[in-house]
């Protein structure tokens, strides 16, 4: 056996080599494909049998290693990895007062009176205690979903638009946001079980935005075609949080798997009745609506020696926007026009960390004026009618 980082290669020989990867102390079979200390976020692990409910249980027949192993993976993907409890809810509304505020009056449909912490378990072992299922076990694995944001809490501007990154696949070992959405992966619906890229779920991967009594979802397209990608962006706009008087602040946001009738992807959306997974992880992200532009652009000016120089840089992360721009010399409170030098007059779109620069030579007679004016306009798309206004200015 092979330990390289947490995770278990075979062939798996000696169950000594297992215990040391857990770090436990208990040597028999049976304490060890239960332990507590088993991460059930990797793919391979201990599970039951008959974890799909079919009548064929999760047991292969004697023959060689690889058939073994290929026999164990492919009931592996058909029980969901060995994942139970998954929380489901057909109202959005629900899912969140029980999964942000934990809701004593709202519980899954097919887990009345659970709480959030009862979801998403193991579904361990009852007969079979066998060193092969520890074959290709990472210990290490991380959450199903992980935030692509290093900091605690993501701006998205009142004025533009901005797309927020997740990380949905990871270590081919562990399982994440693709793999649920496979085909032959079974999730629970109703008093049934049935493949979640399948009718009648068509499944998408959703994301919610919730403070106080207001609550968004925005829908990606489904993850069908995705199941390679590493990560999927979710784009929010100005005119959404408007449409739904969404004000400036703090909102907690989380991710699921869900449908709504008729919904329309990546526009925000009101709660609504449907089918809906909570997806678990460990860094719920905040999200700060702001109306500031200056927690957007930084705008550079300076006159060095007979030249100006400018520059307007996107300092928000994940925003862009598009934006006009005028710069020009003044005389006293700068209401009339001197002279006006070329900067960005057509509609410029301007991404993350992406700066635009200008040089320009002063005009001949540089006495009649005492300072330089930049007016930059922020808008949400090309064409838009409304926009924000950053100004700066220098005294020369």
């Amino acid at each position: 056996m092979a330990n390289h980082l947490g995770k278990i290669s075979g062939p798996v020989r000696q169950w000594a080599d297992i215990r040391s990867v857990l770090g436990e102390t208990a040597t028999s079979q049976y304490a060890l494909c239960h332990s507590r200390k088993i991460n059930i976020r990797s793919k391979i692990k201990p599970q039951a049998v008959s974890v799909d409910g079919s009548a064929e249980p999760m047991f292969y027949s004697n023959g060689d290693y690889e058939d073994q192993i290929s026999k164990r993976n492919a009931a592996i993907i058909r029980g969901c990895y060995g994942l139970t409890n998954i929380p489901y809810f057909s109202d959005a509304n629900h899912m969140i007062a029980w999964w942000i505020k934990g809701s004593t009056t709202y519980y899954p449909t097919n887990m009345p009176g659970k709480k959030s912490s009862d979801a998403w378990t193991w579904r361990e072992p009852t007969q079979y205690c066998r060193k092969i299922d520890f074959d290709g076990y990472n210990h290490n694995a991380g959450p199903i979903v992980q935030s692509g944001h290093p900091g605690n809490y993501q701006r998205v501007p009142y004025f533009g638009a901005v797309r927020l990154h997740r990380n949905i696949a990871a270590d081919p070992s562990c399982i994440c946001v693709p793999d649920l959405c496979k085909s032959g992966v079974w999730l629970p619906y109703g008093s049934q079980m049935h493949s979640a890229s399948s009718s009648p779920t068509s499944l998408r991967l959703g994301f919610c935005i919730t403070y106080g009594n207001k609550s968004m979802l925005l829908f990606r397209d489904r993850l069908g075609g995705a199941e390679t990608s590493d990560g999927i962006d979710f784009e929010f706009r100005a005119s959404d949080f408007k449409k739904y008087y969404l004000t400036t602040g703090y909102y907690d946001t989380f991710m699921f798997l869900g449908n709504m009738p008729n919904l329309t992807p990546n526009v925000l959306m009101q709660p609504g009745a449907g089918t809906f997974y909570p997806l678990p992880s460990v860094d719920r992200l905040d999200m700060r609506i702001t109306t500031d532009p200056n927690d957007t652009l930084e705008i550079t000016l300076g006159y060095v020696g007979s030249n100006v120089e400018w520059s307007i840089k996107n300092i928000d992360e994940g925003a862009y926007f598009y934006i006009k721009s005028r710069l020009w010399a003044a005389l006293g409170d700068g209401s009339v026009s001197g002279y006006d030098f070329p900067t960005v007059p057509e509609w410029t779109l301007l991404s993350y960390n992406e700066r635009r620069n200008g040089m320009s030579y002063f005009p001949t007679n540089p006495g009649e004026y005492d300072r330089l004016i930049m007016e930059v306009n922020i808008y949400e798309s090309q064409g838009d009618k409304e926009y924000v206004t950053i100004r700066k200015e220098v005294r020369i």
